[in-house]
């Protein structure tokens, strides 16, 4: 499910979640997480933010890397604007990434975002953003490299470098 969304396949991802039923994703933190994620793709927060308060009432214990990445990566993206993502335990250490390739990905956007936006840490941004981009691009993840690219090209533009702005620009739109 999260490959379709970093893909951008959301309509069949929201399809599918429908028809397991909203009972199925409430008791499923993986899939609550996974329908914030289509829902924030959209742009219904409303919705999105519920799903996280579903994922947070059915949370496991014992849980794990991957499932706290992509509750850190759901909860930025639902914050609201100009406010403070829920505090979770994001990754922040390379070593703490998950190995596998769409979760790691999904975590540098998220962490590359938050350095960019909440820290204007534009370097450490780039990095995990150059590093998302490299991960999208090796697995065919088009949405992410896309969203990937677009930050760079902020990067560029706020940083006066008109010229990779433009170049990274085009090719998110390509």
């Amino acid at each position: 499910a999260v490959a379709l969304v970093l893909n951008g396949e959301h309509g069949p991802l929201r399809r599918a979640l429908s028809s397991l039923g909203a009972q199925a994703t409430a008791a499923d933190p993986w899939l609550a997480l996974t329908s914030a994620l289509a829902h924030i793709e959209v742009g219904d927060l409303r919705t999105a933010r519920a799903d996280l308060r579903q994922a947070r009432r059915c949370w496991p214990s014992p849980d794990t890397a991957d499932l706290r990445v992509l509750r850190a990566v759901a909860e930025r993206f639902a914050a609201p604007p100009g406010g403070e993502a829920v505090a979770s335990s994001v990754a922040t250490r390379v070593g703490e990434l998950p190995t596998e390739p769409q979760l790691q990905a999904l975590a540098r956007l998220g962490r590359g975002s938050a350095l960019l936006l909440e820290r204007d840490d534009r370097a450490g941004a780039r990095a995990d953003l150059a590093a998302a981009l490299v991960l999208a691009r090796r697995h065919g993840f088009d949405h992410l490299a896309m969203q990937c690219l677009v930050l760079l090209g902020v990067i560029a533009g706020t940083s006066g470098d008109l010229r990779t702005m433009r170049v990274v620009s085009t090719e998110a739109l390509a």
